[in-house]
């Protein structure tokens, strides 16, 4: 299975496929007329003709419906009376052309989604054998023909595997988007009715704001769907300006929505402060952030893998995702694993390649995969699944490995014992980052951004006291709350504070009382679950980096980790 960043790469890749006489090829795509323009330029550019074949159809020359059939074109007894479903005679009439035109003609038989003969929808199985026969054809003799295999899914049987070449159709890329962008500029142009503006004094010819803002919100979508969202943008105001990209975007949410697995999430109203405390991990982010430029290229600085943060519950990991994301001016795309998996056959392999496509289209990107370990076999009991869990992760792990596309995978995990040795090591993620309950500076800090939020303000409150009351001072050894529970505490504190305003007894605000009260109500969840908190550190040492400093991790010597790691 080969990947690629463009349309280019795709038919460069292609054209190889069809000079060493490879027989089957399968494209994955959903934009089927994008592919078939590629399929015919790399034909035409090796001298092949082509067929096309399709249940509704039955075989034709072209998408112009040039049909080939007993009624239409008696000069071609090879496909006269073919059946319109029949694709096992269409292949069988294929066969015996490539052989007649044997150094004369070259043929493609490309054909669009034959996926329920080919997986035996029909109980039949002579249509895959029929496919067998012609790649091993083709292994003893030389033959100038080869059959291409178009579908939305791709997913082959265990006996045409060896056979099938697979080849992943991209998304648009930026330079696609730009050429047909640049296009609809110039047409509006010239039109009476439809007027392009990029902003300020609409004086620029070239409009580039506009073009770059378009394009940034354009990738990851196909050509069609961002032809729709420009066409309904016109028709309401005839005006193409920067407000259309809103358009854009709302129609990106709703594609991504509607696969179930991916959501396009808006972080426009987060930044990296509102992170309370982490600073460990936070600086180490900071100085990736310009490693995404084309200056680090040259400098010899590959593109960032991606992190992994695991640890106590409630601590920021999700919270961290969002305003990386925001602070480096990225879209974050969240994969949720627990949904990857679906009931259909097939399904689950096409929703993780589909999450992969969509978010090297939409690079450079933030990719958050939340509860990563629900993806991996060991924490969903893969028997009985066929494989699906270990062919699912093996996707998403050689992905993380080989990608060399600006998409940073920022994973969670909250069992992190769950997770493979194969799906920790380096070159799948930077950095493994444990995050664990906040300190009492840390929790001083998020009581001030809670209370901020919540239009209060943090001066007038005893934020040392909040600190040290949240902590173990009240809970006990290495208990306090966190940040999760310090947010609920603050709503809480408010809901009894407004019920009290509303009775006419209480003040028009959140009273330092009413939210200490709410602190000592709240029972951390690192007190009713201290076992599984002390293992998640214990395994941490020596195995992750503390998001937080921790000066008795720094304490320890090597060997002490040593054997600790030889102990476990």
């Amino acid at each position: 299975m080969a990947r690629f960043r463009d349309k280019t790469e795709f038919e460069e890749e292609f054209a190889l496929a069809l000079a060493s006489r490879h027989p089957v090829v399968c494209i994955r795509t959903s934009e089927e007329n994008r592919a078939i323009d590629s399929i015919q330029a790399v034909a035409d550019k090796l001298d092949y003709q082509e067929l096309f074949w399709s249940c509704t159809r039955g075989v034709f020359h072209d998408r112009e419906g040039t049909l080939l059939s007993e009624r239409s074109n008696k000069a071609n007894p090879a496909v006269k009376g073919l059946k319109a479903a029949d694709v096992t005679m269409a292949i069988e009439a294929f066969a015996k052309k490539v052989n007649d035109d044997v150094g004369k003609k070259k043929w493609l038989l490309v054909l669009l989604d034959p996926d329920p003969y080919i997986e035996d929808k029909y109980n039949n199985p002579i249509h895959r054998r029929r496919i067998r026969d012609f790649a091993l054809q083709a292994r003893l003799e030389p033959i100038d023909g080869c059959i291409v295999i178009v579908s939305l899914r791709g997913e082959l049987p265990r006996d045409l595997e060896k056979e099938v070449m697979i080849l992943d159709f991209p998304l648009p890329s930026r330079a696609e988007i730009r050429s047909w962008l640049d296009e609809l500029i110039k047409k509006i142009g010239a039109s009476k009715w439809m007027t392009v503006q990029d902003g300020a004094e609409d004086t620029s010819e070239d409009h580039e704001e506009l073009r770059e803002a378009i394009i940034d919100a354009a990738v990851g979508l196909t050509m069609f769907e961002v032809r729709y969202a420009l066409s309904q943008a016109l028709m309401r105001d005839r005006i193409l300006d920067l407000e259309d990209v809103r358009e854009i975007h709302l129609l990106k949410q709703q594609i991504i929505a509607k696969c179930g697995t991916l959501e396009y999430l808006d972080v426009t109203n987060w930044r990296i402060k509102d992170i309370g405390g982490l600073d460990v991990m936070k600086e180490w982010l900071r100085k990736r952030r310009m490693t995404f430029s084309q200056a680090s290229r040259d400098f010899g600085i590959p593109v960032p893998k991606g992190v992994l943060l695991t640890g106590v519950p409630g601590c920021g990991k999700s919270l961290a995702a969002k305003c990386v994301a925001a602070s480096w001016g990225m879209p974050l795309i969240k994969l949720d694993m627990g949904r990857v998996y679906g009931s259909l056959v097939g399904s689950s392999e096409e929703h993780i390649r589909h999450a992969i496509a969509v978010s090297e289209a939409a690079a450079p990107c933030v990719l958050w995969i939340d509860e990563i370990e629900k993806g991996i076999p060991r924490a969903r009991g893969s028997i009985g699944d066929n494989g699906v869990s270990l062919r699912v992760l093996a996707t998403l792990l050689t992905w993380m490995q080989e990608k060399d596309s600006p998409v940073f995978v920022f994973a969670t995990a909250n069992d992190i014992e769950l997770l493979p040795p194969e799906a920790l090591r380096r070159g799948r993620f930077d950095e493994i980052f444990f995050v664990d309950l906040p300190t009492e500076a840390e929790r001083r800090k998020i009581f001030e951004i809670h209370l901020g939020r919540a239009k209060q303000d943090p001066a007038q409150f005893d934020l040392d006291r909040l600190a040290q009351l949240s902590g173990p001072d009240t809970y006990g050894d290495e208990i306090a709350l966190s940040g999760a529970e310090i947010e609920a505490a603050v709503a809480n504190g408010l809901i009894e504070a407004f019920n009290i305003l509303l009775k006419g007894n209480g003040e028009p605000t959140l009273t330092q009382d009413q939210l200490e009260t709410a602190i000592l109500q709240t029972i951390p969840i690192a007190a009713t679950r201290r076992d599984d908190v002390h293992s998640l550190r214990g395994w941490a040492r020596g195995r992750a980096v503390f998001a937080t400093e921790q000066p008795h991790v720094e304490s320890e010597g090597v060997r002490d980790i040593i054997d600790q790691l030889i102990q476990s």
